[in-house]
């Protein structure tokens, strides 16, 4: 399973545990631990099979990371651009209102 931390911009490979807290709802979330050793040819395909799979959860985890970040930013920078066309036009305003005025 794969967790991603929005505010701090990580990505944690998670295993989901025993709620033990009751004052939090939901699994709790603990890092993974693998360890791949002491094991026979048997085990090489398993191996394999879990390494693809966590490429891939990683993979996907990063590209919506990549995404809710380049969001994250066109919203920055869309509001950047309405405050500073508001304030374009707030003195474009004032300007007419001077002119109107003389």
């Amino acid at each position: 399973m794969v967790e991603i931390n929005y505010e701090l911009k990580l990505i944690s490979l998670v295993e989901s545990g025993m709620n033990l807290d009751e004052s939090r709802n939901g699994p709790v979330m603990k890092p993974k631990s693998y360890v791949f050793v002491g094991r026979g040819l048997e085990y090489m395909n398993g191996w394999l099979n879990v390494l693809d799979a966590m490429k891939y959860a990683i993979e996907q985890a990063k590209e919506e990371l990549e995404t809710y970040l380049a969001q994250q930013e066109k919203e920055k920078h869309d509001t950047t651009t309405e405050i500073l066309l508001q304030a374009t036009n707030l003195v474009n305003q004032k300007r007419y209102a001077k002119k109107k005025k003389a």
